[in-house]
């Protein structure tokens, strides 16, 4: 498939408000995936890591 026949395809399929429309919703449901994800993990577990990271690196 040529970028020209891609193009026509895609036009003829997708609006741009389709497009802008996935986006969006895809935006948002990933949004609600990583809240969703992050929401249960206590932060102590990272708060523990992290003098362990900068105690070791060079200055």
């Amino acid at each position: 498939m040529t970028q020209r026949e891609a193009k026509a395809k895609l036009a003829g399929t997708w609006s741009f408000a389709q497009v802008g429309g996935a986006i969006a919703l895809r935006e948002r449901s990933l949004v609600e995936a990583v809240q969703a994800h992050r929401a249960p993990t206590p932060t102590l577990s990272l708060k523990a890591a992290r003098p362990t990271e900068t105690a070791f690196q060079p200055r």
